[in-house]
């Protein structure tokens, strides 16, 4: 920081009318100097961890990673597909790509992940006499369903809460170590829209997606300044598997998913491999998803209610009240019947 910058700061800091006039001056001035000068990150022979990477979104973005000439290394449970994939890469020329089968929402499979990554690494680094780390992990390991609380059970929560935020906690957790020795490292996380505004029927999902959300914030936090980037990636409705294997009908969506176009998982991995190279903090794609984020803004909380409902949580409710009506209608007659009761016995 020169002279001049670190006297115009003071300045500013003691004059608080001053300070928070200039705020608005200084962000826009920080983020057109960062686009400016801001250095793109080269991925081309550099090591990345995928997980959930075995399909949808998590393979296409290894996919990308792959044209961009990326060492990947493919984390996924599935593993004769996994194994499967890696034949078909290296028939498409790409040698340098590895699988590991782990199921990440096990302590022990995490574990074992560590001890695989580094003899890949170790293999790799004696064949080009390199020093090479995972430069940048993937965290795309997800799954869940969309109930309402009281048909959760306790062992689909914690489900849940394994993938994606514990899988994706304790993955950063083996490969931070060497990106801080080295300074230099991106860590990506996709995330949900549910993270921006929660809606109805996926408590469970959204809750583990709010962690993520936190996770992703805190870490982004903690390493500020140590040469380590954490990009989040919030794609829309993708036009994958992951619905119809989880069980998820259009009728759980929210109302204000209609305005928000569906997207290919091959978009998505676009966007996130763009993301990583160009060094940026957070990506909703497409741009409309940015409605979700500022809506809750808006000052009319019935029209936000109405948005963010569903037709499943409509049906819900017209069903709770049905019950409701019919509970008081059997306890009316409940009442009149022991009034007679009460009164033929005093008669």
């Amino acid at each position: 920081m020169n002279a001049i910058t670190k006297n115009y700061l003071d300045i500013l800091l003691n004059n608080k009318k001053s300070l928070f006039l200039s705020l608005p001056l200084l962000y826009g001035a920080s983020l057109i100097l960062s686009k400016i000068f801001k250095k793109k990150l080269i991925i081309k022979d550099k090591f990345v961890v995928v997980t959930g990477a075995s399909s949808g979104i998590g393979l296409e973005i290894t996919k990308e990673l792959l044209r961009n000439k990326s060492k990947v290394i493919l984390i996924a449970r599935n593993k004769d597909r996994l194994i499967q994939l890696v034949e078909d890469f290296k028939k498409e020329g790409y040698s340098e790509c590895y699988y590991i089968s782990a199921d990440l929402s096990k302590e022990n499979d995490i574990e074992e992940c560590k001890n695989q990554i580094n003899q890949i690494l170790s293999e790799s680094n004696k064949r080009t006499l390199l020093n090479q780390h995972v430069e940048i992990l993937v965290n795309c390991a997800g799954s869940g369903n969309w109930k309402f609380l009281e048909d959760t059970s306790f062992k689909e929560c914690q489900e849940m809460m394994s993938l994606p935020y514990f899988a994706a906690f304790n993955i950063t957790r083996i490969l931070l170590t060497p990106m801080l020795h080295n300074g230099i490292g991106t860590i990506v996380n996709i995330n949900s829209p549910v993270s921006l505004q929660p809606w109805q029927g996926c408590i469970g999902y959204a809750c583990a997606r709010w962690a993520l959300k936190g996770f992703t914030q805190c870490l982004r936090r903690d390493l500020c300044g140590s040469g380590v980037n954490v990009v989040e990636v919030i794609p829309g409705e993708t036009q994958s598997g992951y619905f119809e294997n989880n069980g998820i009908t259009s009728e759980s969506f929210p109302l204000l998913s209609h305005w928000i176009p569906k997207i290919s998982p091959s978009q998505v991995g676009k966007v996130t491999v763009d993301a990583i190279i160009n060094k940026k903090e957070r990506v909703l794609y497409p741009f409309s998803l940015n409605i979700a984020k500022y809506i809750q803004f808006y000052p009319l909380s019935l029209l936000i209610d109405y948005l963010l409902s569903s037709e499943l949580g409509s049906k819900r409710l017209n069903q709770f009240k049905s019950n409701q009506n019919q509970n008081k209608k059997e306890k009316e007659k409940e009442n009149i019947d022991n009034t007679k009761s009460t009164s033929l016995k005093n008669h």
